[in-house]
């Protein structure tokens, strides 16, 4: 059985990395559940994403979002518990960081 890292941690600050890939990710979508379930200081960072996308499930995580709501297979509590998660990360204060040269 996979465990994951977040629960085994004791971290007081957590720095989730939002990319164009991040909801095609089963995985990290339920780690950012965990997080922001936990409440403790999260800092994101949002490359190459803007907030509004990962608050709204709009932009590059639009595509992920209908197939998990289209899906027979997927829980659909499941799948608002991730949509809620990435609403509140996507509300706090952190870091934008578009392309960059070099």
């Amino acid at each position: 059985m996979h465990r994951s890292p977040v629960l085994r941690m004791k971290s007081k600050i957590f720095v989730p990395i939002f990319s164009k890939g991040y909801a095609d990710s089963e995985w990290c979508l339920k780690e950012i559940t965990k997080i922001v379930e936990c409440g403790r200081l999260t800092v994101p960072v949002f490359f190459h994403v803007e907030p509004r996308d990962v608050r709204h499930q709009t932009g590059p995580f639009e595509s992920a979002f209908k197939g998990y709501h289209a899906s027979q297979e997927m829980d659909t509590e499941q799948v608002n518990k991730w949509s809620d998660a990435l609403t509140k990360a996507g509300e706090v204060s952190g870091y934008t960081l578009a392309e960059t040269a070099g």
